[in-house]
């Protein structure tokens, strides 16, 4: 099973990892076995897993919080306090250096830049950055996030469905279990998923056509790979985000939210996939109205080419949340 990478899953196994490496202070209180990863075995991540860790609610900032520090203390001779305070120390240490590269090192970039502090409470928590949100979201495009052999049939797919929103039988084979209720959406909020992701990769379309970006047409008829700008300039000179207002923040957030509950269970209700799926097109709504692309285009061509990132970034999770787990049909066009 393919395993999607998100950061509440990476900083757990971060998490992990600097807490085994620490042998004289905390390594003994977890199991002697070294974090999963060591091996270079990604499957089996029940160590990093059992660690409580949970994006604390804000519409815009992405902080993760954890109380192993309150775990730890009732297991072992030191106090809450000095826990979190070490916790804290070891994971914000540089997360590039060479001997530290075990454990997936292809995510280091998307893990620097990291702040944390330990509440008054014995509570962790951690925030990602500006450069740390660019870098998931640059591997949220580059990365595959659908099986393969999906991709491979999605031309079959194109030809077999009807062009109208359509909900065909469960995808079989998904790289995830969703626990099948009777769950009953209506056709209209069926539409508004499928219209959100046709949505999505027609802006792509025409942002192709126009020159602002350059798609390739290998993996998905009508959308492509993205080679053109590569990497996306996500930042600014300051290492700042140019997505910086209300709408573009909060749909981060939730795009943050969606892959981060997708990656935390490996049995989703489907009642959860579709909220999470809704919030997602909810966020999207509010961008595209407050965010036009083109628009964009008499402040900045970069904005512009930011701004058809977070749009591709929401077409593949929408197609991830509402086609491999629902089993509902996402078209290109409507």
């Amino acid at each position: 099973m393919q395993i999607i990478l998100a950061p509440v899953l990476m900083l757990r196994i971060r998490l992990h990892q600097e807490i085994y490496l620490q042998k004289d202070f905390l390594a003994t209180i977890l199991s002697s076995s070294p974090p999963d990863g060591i091996s270079g075995n990604q499957e089996n991540l029940t160590p990093a897993a059992n660690i409580p860790l949970n994006r604390v609610r804000d519409t815009t900032r992405m902080i993760y919080s954890t109380g192993i520090a309150h775990q730890f203390a009732a297991r072992s001779q030191f106090s809450v306090s000095e826990i979190a305070d070490k916790v804290v120390r070891t994971v914000l240490r540089n997360t590039t250096q060479k001997e530290k590269s075990v454990f997936l090192p292809a995510f280091d970039e998307a893990l620097q830049d990291i702040t944390g502090w330990a509440t008054q409470t014995g509570l962790v928590q951690f925030e990602l950055s500006d450069r740390a949100i660019a870098a998931w979201l640059d591997r949220l495009i580059h990365t595959p996030l659908r099986m393969e052999s999906k991709e491979k049939d999605r031309e079959t797919q194109e030809h077999a469905y009807p062009k109208f929103p359509y909900s065909p039988p469960p995808i079989q084979n998904s790289k995830f279990k969703t626990q099948n209720s009777k769950l009953k959406i209506s056709p209209a909020k069926i539409f508004a998923l499928q219209h959100t992701h046709a949505r999505c990769c027609s802006l792509l379309r025409l942002a192709h056509r126009e020159g602002l970006v350059t798609l390739s047409q290998l993996d998905s008829p009508g959308i492509g790979r993205l080679l053109m700008p590569s990497p996306i300039p996500w930042l600014t000179s300051e290492t700042k985000l140019l997505l910086d207002s209300a709408a573009e923040r909060q749909l981060i957030s939730q795009l943050f939210t969606a892959l981060d509950g997708v990656s935390s269970s490996a049995a989703l209700s489907s009642e959860t996939v579709f909220r999470l799926a809704q919030k997602v097109d909810q966020a999207f709504q509010a961008f595209y109205g407050g965010c036009p692309i083109w628009g964009s285009l008499k402040k900045s061509t970069q904005l512009a080419q930011v701004r058809l990132g977070l749009v591709m970034v929401t077409q593949r999770i929408t197609s991830l949340l509402i086609e491999d787990l629902l089993g509902i049909y996402t078209p290109l066009e409507l």
